[in-house]
């Protein structure tokens, strides 16, 4: 891990155009509504980006009307393979192991 952070963005604020490269990103919505280059990403929700040799991306508070936390770390990637990005839902975590399959 080489960096970790907490994030808590007012109602409709967010993160403009920015890159990453060389790095695995894994975000933990804690509260609220993360809108992610479209896609919205709700509570107990993990976002993972490889972002390989390169990725531009945004994020926003999904929401008018409320905060939102989330939490990141930021992994050293083991090459600069084609970025991707996933997601999981609450549902995805056994709750027997804590851990995403």
């Amino acid at each position: 891990m080489i960096a970790h952070d907490e994030h808590l963005l007012a109602a409709a604020a967010g993160f403009p155009k920015h890159a990453h490269r060389g790095v695995d990103i894994v975000s933990w919505v804690l509260d609220g509504e993360l809108r992610h280059d479209g896609q919205t990403i709700g509570v107990g929700s993990v976002l993972h980006q490889r972002t390989g040799d390169g990725i531009e991306h945004v994020e926003t508070n999904a929401r008018s009307d409320r905060s939102l936390r989330f939490v990141q770390m930021a992994l050293l990637s083991v090459g600069l393979a084609n970025a991707t990005v996933r997601t999981a839902n609450r549902s995805a975590f056994p709750a027997e192991a804590g851990v995403w399959n």
